[in-house]
């Protein structure tokens, strides 16, 4: 198959190297004209051809594909690219992010760091979450939708297909 990515990311790269990687595959390449695609992934909206949306915050979209995974989904957190909180909500990611100080944003908890990393968490009856470099979690967040048409699959089979670790802890995560 081959892929047309419309986007304006710095990360088209990272998004181009993901995508390339899966089998069905055969060529991805970075454009501005959706004609001769089998399939055109865009943060754009496209009519001609067959198309698959960027999501327009990958991690919070992440953060709300993982919450299938959790039994009675309560909380949400995600780390934007950000100064840290010195206060705030405890925010809960697996290692090495742990606990982070954390604002409410629209339904999640949004905990800025600065760092490389980058986490999202789901907390309910049992807790979900992934810790990893920011650009790489962004990069398959961002074509998790589109991994998922071309497997055929839910986005998170996809995505751990292409190389997402997921962590799953059974029970509610301890505050503080």
């Amino acid at each position: 198959m081959r892929l047309g990515l419309i986007t304006s990311s710095p990360l088209h790269l990272r998004m181009r190297r993901v995508l390339a990687a899966h089998p069905s595959v055969i060529s991805v390449v970075q454009t501005v004209d959706p004609a001769g695609f089998d399939l055109v992934i865009s943060d754009q909206l496209v009519d001609e051809v067959a198309s698959v949306e960027i999501p327009d915050r990958p991690l919070r979209w992440l953060a709300t594909t993982l919450s299938s995974l959790v039994a009675s989904p309560e909380v949400f957190a995600y780390t934007p690219s950000g100064p840290p909180l010195r206060t705030g909500i405890p925010a809960h990611f697996p290692s090495p992010l742990h606990s982070l100080w954390a604002e409410e944003n629209a339904g999640m908890l949004a905990a800025p760091t600065n760092g490389v990393l980058a986490g999202v968490s789901v907390q309910g009856l049992t807790t979900v979450g992934v810790v990893e470099d920011r650009n790489f979690l962004t990069a398959i967040s961002a074509v998790g939708p589109a991994l998922a048409y071309l497997g055929n699959s839910d986005p998170i089979a996809a995505m751990r297909q292409a190389g997402l670790a997921v962590a799953e802890k059974i029970g509610r995560q301890q505050e503080g």
